[in-house]
């Protein structure tokens, strides 16, 4: 009985919000927000202006402070820790006919954290799907569609000034690896590894996960710049993940270099959009594999020139910042108000909850 008043709840609240064009609102928020502890500089500045410039559709977004006395569509990023009692106090203050939605970076580590999360809130949206398992299942929100990620450091203008309008600025003939050393990961060795066998054609810039002033002291300006120093980078995941790594690449003009194991790629872009892009795509990690790619990233970086660096930068602008991805969550949401989908409590694939199936 529980589960199908809660199933019926859940559509009401949507249709609610969704039937009425005074009250389409949405507000999109970083966990940081709700605890107060906001890092300024780390991400883009901008998130309001850019999303509101794409997702439009009759949709208005709020400001935290200006939602809690209107019906709203929370959507709220999870990175891997417990934000679950952030959630409960949330809803004790919002709207009682809110939505709460999160979009989870990162599904693919932290599994018990990510579920406790899961469970505060209505839906959940995934970043890594393939090769991921379905563990968010649970009686009290449903995982309704794969969100990847997006270049979500870099705003829109910012993207545009420094990078769009620098896109003939000269470049080293480098792979660029400015990455965190988390250790006791399979990761740090591999780089470590790499840092030792790819000589000239590697560039190291790496910091430990204790102390990252060396990147995130910089300004935004010099931190864009470090990326558009070199032509290429290579995305080294921590679970086969394809991350935000890669459309920071694109969006600086640069090729990622990405191994054949990242599936979710060929979901976010397609294969032809790879190839007028120059992605490179490599059979493993190997140090071998690494070199050979890096060549051809260099081979295709100089082939293609300023047009094929201000191609991946466009790329990024018109298919994967933030707004993209926020619209891409609020038409889902909106597919279960138009009732091509239903919300419905049953045994699943991945075991007894709450799924949202075609209808």
């Amino acid at each position: 009985m529980w589960a199908t008043e809660h199933q019926d709840r859940l559509s009401k609240n949507i249709n609610l919000i969704l039937n009425d064009d005074l009250n389409r609102n949405y507000c999109y928020i970083n966990p940081s927000v709700l605890s107060g502890e906001c890092i300024d500089g780390v991400f883009n500045p901008t998130y309001f202006e850019d999303v509101d410039s794409i997702v439009q559709n009759n949709w208005t977004q709020l400001s935290l402070e200006n939602s809690y006395n209107h019906p709203c569509v929370y959507i709220i990023t999870a990175h891997g820790s417990d934000i679950s009692s952030l959630i409960w106090d949330l809803r004790a203050i919002a709207h009682q006919k809110s939505i709460f939605c999160l979009w989870h970076f990162d599904n693919h580590v932290a599994y018990f954290d990510n579920y406790k999360s899961a469970t505060s809130c209505d839906f959940n949206f995934i970043s890594h799907n393939a090769g991921v398992p379905g563990y968010l299942t649970n009686p009290i929100s449903c995982v309704v569609a794969h969100i990847p990620l997006c270049c979500v450091q870099f705003g829109i203008n910012e993207i545009k000034k420094f990078a769009l309008n620098s896109s003939n600025n000269e470049r080293i003939s480098k792979a660029l690896f400015n990455y965190i050393i988390y250790e006791n990961t399979p990761r740090t060795p591999l780089i470590r590894q790499l840092s030792k066998e790819l000589g000239e054609l590697g560039e190291f810039k790496l910091m430990s996960s204790e102390d990252r002033s060396r990147y995130w002291s910089m300004s935004r300006e010099e931190r864009i710049h470090e990326w558009m120093d070199y032509k290429c980078s290579v995305i080294i995941p921590l679970v086969e993940d394809l991350s935000t790594r890669v459309f920071d690449a694109l969006a600086t003009g640069q090729i990622p270099i990405i191994p054949e194991s990242v599936q979710d790629l060929d979901v976010a872009i397609p294969l032809d959009i790879q190839r007028a892009l120059g992605i490179v795509k490599i059979k493993d990690l190997t140090a071998k594999s690494v070199i050979n790619g890096i060549n051809q990233a260099i081979r295709n970086f100089d082939q293609s020139g300023q047009r094929g660096v201000i191609d991946r930068i466009e790329y990024c602008l018109n298919n994967a910042t933030s707004g993209h991805r926020i619209k891409s969550i609020l038409d889902s949401i909106e597919l279960i108000a138009s009732n091509n989908k239903r919300i419905v409590f049953g045994h699943g694939p991945n075991g007894t909850g709450l799924y949202v199936n075609d209808n």
